[in-house]
C-alpha cells in the first residue's frame, strides 16, 4: 500500500470496540458444545506485566464484522514470514484458546521485528542512516587518533630518539618516550585521551611462550608445556583451572592426548572444546560423511579454514556463469598445460553437474543458518546466555528445514538456478527400475526402486540436517550449565543480585562450577 495509505491506518490506531459499542452491547458467541459457550472479552486489549501492572496491546484488532482477533503489527509492518502468520492473515476466532493464542504471537520474534518497524514508523526513525552516522562518526574519530598517532611517530624518527622504555607497566614513572609524548599531546586531543583512558588497565590475557614442538604426539606436546611451564617457574599442577584446544586427536585423545596427560596430574584442569571452532567443526564433520555434497568440489577453489566457505559458497554461487567460463576459456586454450587442462575439464564436468548445484543450494542454506552463530562465538565481546540462545535459534531453524516443504523448495530452486544457467543437466537422472530375485515360497513382484529425487530426499538432505541437529545438541549438552554459572560471574550480574536490588541467585547456582572444580561455594 502506498505511505499515504499506510500513514492513515497507523492514525487509525487498532480496532478495539467495547461491548457498548457493538450491537445488543455484547461480542457475539460461539457454541463449543455441552454448553460451552464463549466470545471475545475486551480483558484482551490488555497485558498484564510481572509486576501486576497492565499495558495495552496495540497490536491487537477485533473485527466486529468478521468477529475474529487480527495483529495489526503484522499485517502492516511485518515482513514475509510474519504477514503469513497466523493472526495476520486469517485471525482467529478460537476464543476457547484465545489467551494462550495471544500470549504465543505476541513472543514470536518476527512479531517482536513488526512492532519495532511500527514503533520505527511512529517516530520516523531511520535506522540505517543513524548506524551510518555512528560508523562515520567513529572512522573519523579513529582518523584523528591515527594522525597524532603517526605524528608522533614521525617526531621520534626526526630526533632521531627510542620509543621504548624498560618498564612501561602502569606503575612506572617513564614509560619512554613515545607513550609519554602521546600522554602529554593526550591533554590537547580529547579523541586520543578518550583512546588511551580503553586501553590502560590491568593486563588480562598474556602469551608466555612460541614454541615449536619436534614431537607432534601428545607426549611430544606434554613434554614441551611441561618444559615451559618450569622455565617461568608455574605451578601448573595446582593453579591451572581450565585448557581449551581443538579437536586433533594428539590434542584431546582419550588415553595419550595433550589434556589427558595435563588432566593426570591436575584433575582441576577442566578441558573444553574451542567455542570458536566446535560449531564449524561439527557442520564439516557432517557435511564430509556425505559424498553427494561434494565438498571437494567447493575445496578446489579455496586453501582457507571452514569458517571461510561461507563466502566461497557465496562467490561461487554469485559468480557461477563467470566461473564456468574461466573454467572453459582454461581447457579449451591452446597454451594451457596438460595438467590445467586436465582439471580444468574435470572441474567444470563437475561444476556443470545437477549434483553439484543441489549440494550448493543445501550448503548454502545451513551457512546462511550456522554462520552468523559460528562469529558471534569467534566474537571477542561474547556472552555465554547469549551463545546458548543463538545456537538454540539455529537448531530450531535447522529442524524447520525438516520440513517436506523445505526440502522441495530446495529442489526447485535448484532446478530453476541450472534452467537459468543453460546448463544441460536440469534434474536428477533416471533410476531404473529393479526386479527383485524371487526366493522359493515367495510371491511374485516388481521391486520399485526409489526416484534420485527421493534418494536425495532420504539419504542426502534429511540425514545432513539430523546429524548436524544431533550434533549441536550433544557437543553443547555439557556446557550449557557450566555458561549459565560463569555468566552468573561478570560484574554486572553480580551486582545485579546485590543487596540493594533484592534480587537472589536461583538456588542452583554454581552447582555445575561446583562439580567440576572442587570447591565449596557459599551463597549469600
Amino acid at each position: 500500500m502506498s505511505n499515504e495509505i499506510l500513514t492513515y491506518f497507523v492514525n487509525l490506531g487498532p480496532c478495539q470496540p467495547l461491548p457498548s459499542d457493538l450491537k445488543y452491547n455484547k461480542f457475539p458467541t460461539k457454541n463449543y458444545g455441552s454448553g460451552n459457550i464463549r466470545s471475545f472479552h475486551e480483558s484482551h486489549y490488555f497485558q498484564r506485566l510481572p509486576d501486576g501492572n497492565l499495558t495495552k496491546r496495540t497490536w491487537l484488532s477485533y473485527s466486529p464484522l468478521l468477529d475474529r482477533v487480527f495483529c495489526m503489527s503484522c499485517r502492516l509492518f511485518g515482513l514475509v514470514k510474519a504477514k503469513k502468520s497466523f493472526l495476520s492473515s486469517k485471525g482467529t476466532c478460537d476464543y476457547k484458546n484465545i489467551a494462550k493464542t495471544i500470549h504465543h504471537h505476541e513472543c514470536l520474534p518476527e512479531h517482536i521485528q513488526s512492532e519495532i518497524s511500527r514503533g520505527l514508523y511512529f517516530t520516523r526513525t531511520r535506522i540505517d542512516i543513524t548506524l551510518l552516522k555512528s560508523a562515520n562518526h567513529q572512522v573519523a574519530e579513529n582518523r584523528e587518533i591515527l594522525k597524532v598517532i603517526i605524528d608522533a611517530l614521525l617526531f621520534t624518527a626526526r630526533q632521531n630518539i627510542a620509543l621504548r622504555e624498560h618498564d612501561e607497566s602502569n606503575t612506572s614513572m617513564n614509560k619512554g618516550n613515545f607513550l609519554e609524548l602521546l600522554k602529554l599531546l593526550s591533554k590537547h586531543h580529547g579523541p586520543l585521551n578518550s583512546h588511551l583512558q580503553k586501553i590502560e588497565g590491568k593486563i588480562e590475557e598474556r602469551l608466555v611462550a612460541l614454541v615449536t614442538s619436534p614431537d607432534s604426539t601428545g607426549k611430544g606436546m606434554y613434554e614441551v608445556f611441561c618444559n615451559i611451564t618450569e622455565k617461568y617457574n608455574i605451578n601448573w599442577k595446582r593453579d591451572l583451572c581450565a585448557q581449551a584446544y581443538d579437536g586433533a586427536a594428539s590434542i584431546q585423545g582419550q588415553y595419550s592426548g595433550l589434556k589427558t596427560l595435563i588432566q593426570n596430574e591436575n584433575p582441576n584442569a577442566l578441558y573444553v572444546w574451542c567455542s570458536a571452532h566446535l560449531l564449524n567443526l561439527l557442520i564439516v564433520d557432517t557435511c564430509d560423511c556425505f559424498t553427494k555434497t561434494k565438498w571437494r568440489h567447493l575445496k578446489c577453489f579455496s586453501t582457507t579454514r571452514w569458517t571461510s566457505h561461507d563466502r566461497v559458497i557465496t562467490v561461487v554461487y554469485e559468480k557461477y556463469a563467470a566461473l564456468l567460463q574461466s573454467l572453459n576459456a582454461i581447457a579449451s586454450a591452446e597454451d594451457s598445460d596438460r595438467e590445467s587442462s586436465s582439471t580444468a575439464k574435470s572441474l567444470l564436468m563437475r561444476l556443470s553437474s545437477f549434483e553439484f548445484i543441489i549440494a550448493m543450494n543445501l550448503v548454502k542454506t545451513i551457512f546462511a543458518i550456522t554462520t552468523p552463530v559460528s562469529n558471534y562465538l569467534q566474537s571477542k565481546s561474547i556472552d555465554f546466555i547469549e551463545a546458548i540462545n543463538l545456537i538454540d535459534v539455529a537448531k530450531n531453524r535447522l529442524i524447520d528445514l525438516r520440513d517436506d516443504d523445505k526440502c522441495q523448495n530446495l529442489i526447485n530452486e535448484a532446478k530453476s538456478f541450472a534452467k537459468d544457467q543453460n546448463l544441460t543437466e536440469r534434474n536428477f537422472k533416471e533410476v531404473r527400475l529393479r526386479k527383485k530375485k524371487i526366493m522359493p515360497g515367495e510371491l511374485s513382484r516388481d521391486e520399485i526402486s526409489s526416484t534420485a529425487q527421493d534418494v536425495f530426499r532420504s539419504d542426502v538432505y534429511f540425514k545432513v540436517l539430523d546429524v548436524i541437529i544431533n550434533s549441536i545438541e550433544s557437543r553443547f549438552k555439557d556446557s550449557r550449565e557450566i555458561m549459565k554459572d560463569l555468566c552468573l560471574l561478570s560484574p554486572e550480574r553480580l551486582l545485579s543480585y546485590s543487596k540493594k536490588n533484592s534480587k537472589k541467585l536461583p538456588e542452583d547456582a554454581f552447582d555445575q562450577l561446583a562439580k567440576w572444580i572442587h570447591i565449596y561455594i557459599y551463597i549469600h
